[in-house]
């Protein structure tokens, strides 16, 4: 029966085996954790918005093995908008979760209709808390109905509630044009009044008439 040949090895082969196993753990270890530089939103295994340099691949280890956070948006509620000034609207949201990630992006869907169909500007965020967007409505009329939703982008978007505001500035701007049309109806009907020869009386009742609508106008506006 042939002898069992055993194979030696030097402390040199034993040496340079340790060292290619470290530097194979320290591979593993910056697959998994380790900082990924890359551009753009890349919603199916990365999170990040244009413009930022570096992303990282965020994951949560639990009893079921490696659960990477990604593919979901994180958590708005969309405020009231009180009043718009001009064509300007402040668009105003609260950001309650970023769902993990190290940065969002927040805007507000906005229309005309209840379609929406408009995206406003947008701000980059960090942490949770609430922000404002000031935004110049193209195409704004005061009788116009603004529909709007605060949105949030991470590897997801989500939406807070849609709302609606509509005829804040109306009012003011339609009474504004009566009150000056007022006067000049008064002053034309006191000088049709006077080429007819209409007497005293009929003119001091066109001026006393002008006056009561001018001041219950100016009350109501």
């Amino acid at each position: 029966m042939r002898a069992l040949k055993y194979i030696s090895f030097t402390k040199r082969d034993i040496l340079l085996s340790m060292i290619l196993a470290i530097i194979g753990l320290m591979s593993i270890t910056n697959i998994v954790s380790g900082e990924i530089g890359i551009g753009g939103l890349v919603s199916e295994k990365l999170i990040m918005r244009q413009g930022i340099n570096t992303g990282r691949l965020i994951v949560s280890l639990t009893g079921q093995g490696i659960s990477p956070v990604i593919g979901t948006g994180g958590t708005v509620t969309t405020f009231d908008v009180n009043e718009i000034t001009g064509d300007t609207i402040n668009f105003k949201s609260s950001v309650l979760s970023l769902n993990g990630m190290p940065n969002a992006t927040i805007y507000f869907n906005w229309g005309y209709t209840d379609a929406l169909g408009n995206v406003s500007s947008n701000n980059i965020i960090t942490a949770a808390g609430d922000y404002t967007i000031s935004y110049v409505l193209p195409g704004y009329v005061p009788t116009k109905t603004v529909y709007y939703q605060a949105a949030i982008d991470t590897d997801g978007t989500g939406v807070g509630e849609k709302k609606i505001v509509s005829g804040v500035v109306t009012k003011n701007v339609v009474w504004q044009w009566y009150k000056l049309i007022i006067p000049l109806i008064t002053l034309v009907a006191l000088y049709v009044s006077y080429k007819n020869d209409s007497g005293i009386k009929v003119n001091f009742y066109i001026l006393i008439t002008g006056i009561v609508l001018y001041n219950i106008i100016a009350y109501i506006s």
